[in-house]
């Protein structure tokens, strides 16, 4: 059986755990997309590309090989601009929106139209956060991106009730992004130490703890029928 996930932000963090994950299954295809690549294996194949910016779409793929199941996982995110709204400028909010949930909608775009009138099995997994379903301050632009990010996969699930869609809220994961929120002082960001006592505690989830999650949620999506969900929804 042929197999293909397309995953973004593979350089590291939770992308990367997934393509591994993906990958030693033996099953799949692994195509990434992100800027940098630090993943080599016969299985994988790495388009670069800066989702940052609305031309990234003409490096997108013009066709999908056949397969027997398609899986689309949005994992790219940033989380900068960290800091009062009023002291965002136009620029930055510009790349979190484009990153976050621009370049979501355009490749789930992309991908439905390349997978239409297809009979295999298709899945999209959006990887959204807790701060887009509560209000952290000085998070404004990304709790706003991720829970647009929610209603982005909640309309998706509505218009192709063929396709399975998941925005998957995968909670605190030992990251990259993790260790630029304990970066700031609390001056700059009033709720870091609730951050820097997660990781103190060891109550950061690991990266291939939340890959192994997304991999038998692929395998039994009937056992998880809603579309926002946490690791905790996955049996």
């Amino acid at each position: 059986m042929k197999k293909i996930a397309i995953i973004t932000g593979t350089h590291r963090g939770i992308g990367y755990a997934l393509a591994k994950s993906f990958l030693e299954t033996g099953d799949y295809l692994v195509w990434g997309f992100s800027r940098h690549n630090s993943l080599e294996h016969a299985g994988f194949r790495f388009f670069q590309m800066d989702l940052s910016t609305p031309d990234f779409t003409a490096r997108l793929p013009e066709s999908l090989p056949d397969c027997d199941e398609y899986v689309l996982i949005n994992n790219a995110g940033v989380i900068e601009p960290i800091r009062p709204a009023d002291q965002i400028d136009s620029e930055q909010l510009t790349k979190i929106y484009h990153v976050n949930i621009l370049s979501v909608h355009l490749l789930v775009a992309w991908f439905l139209r390349l997978t239409a009138h297809r009979s295999a099995k298709r899945l999209v997994i959006n990887i959204s956060s807790g701060a887009g379903r509560y209000p952290i301050s000085h998070w404004s632009a990304y709790c706003s991106t991720k829970a647009a990010l929610d209603m982005l996969s909640e309309c998706i699930a509505l218009e192709y009730p063929d396709i399975r869609v998941y925005s998957l809220a995968p909670g605190m994961v030992d990251t990259h992004m993790q260790h630029l929120i304990r970066s700031y002082s609390k001056e700059h960001f009033p709720e870091v130490d609730r951050f820097k006592a997660a990781f103190e505690n060891n109550l950061l989830n690991d990266m291939y703890f939340v890959s192994k999650k997304i991999l038998h949620l692929i395998k039994n999506p009937e056992t998880v029928p809603r579309v926002k969900i946490s690791p905790k929804d996955i049996p």
